[in-house]
């Protein structure tokens, strides 16, 4: 990522882009192609799962960078992830009962899209990708 930026709103902008947009990019990616390709579907449905998995993946995220300040007497990176995690797991449990009690349908579908937008998704997931390989250089 490019050091010219520093801490602040960019720092978290650049986050957004360079680590969340092409980890969600490419979980969509995969999982459209997937749908398409394997169970020859002429249409990816996007459903209330995936908007939890999402939700656990920029939550992972967040726990994974507060780590060190949740837990300052944890000495070892290894030793924070796995208190993220266990954290990130926990509240991840608790929304799924939450869901089932509710009785929401996890399948639930929010809304459909065809091949040219799964191409255009994953050229952004290669693009972002691509960016932050080079500028981690």
């Amino acid at each position: 990522m490019p050091s010219r930026f520093s801490g602040g709103f960019s720092g978290i902008l650049r986050w957004v882009i360079f680590r969340w947009l092409a980890y969600v990019l490419t979980f969509f990616a995969i999982i459209a192609l997937f749908e398409h390709l394997v169970l020859r579907s002429s249409t990816f449905a996007f459903i209330l799962l995936h908007v939890l998995i999402l939700f656990g993946f920029a939550l992972f995220g967040l726990f994974e960078a507060l780590a060190g300040f949740l837990a300052p007497r944890i000495v070892t990176r290894d030793r924070r992830e796995l208190l993220a995690f266990s954290i990130y797991a926990a509240i991840t449990v608790l929304l799924l009962v939450i869901f089932r009690v509710a009785g929401v349908s996890l399948t639930t579908t929010l809304f459909r899209w065809e091949w040219p937008i799964t191409a255009l998704i994953a050229l952004g997931a290669i693009a972002l990708w691509g960016l932050r390989l080079r500028s981690a250089r």
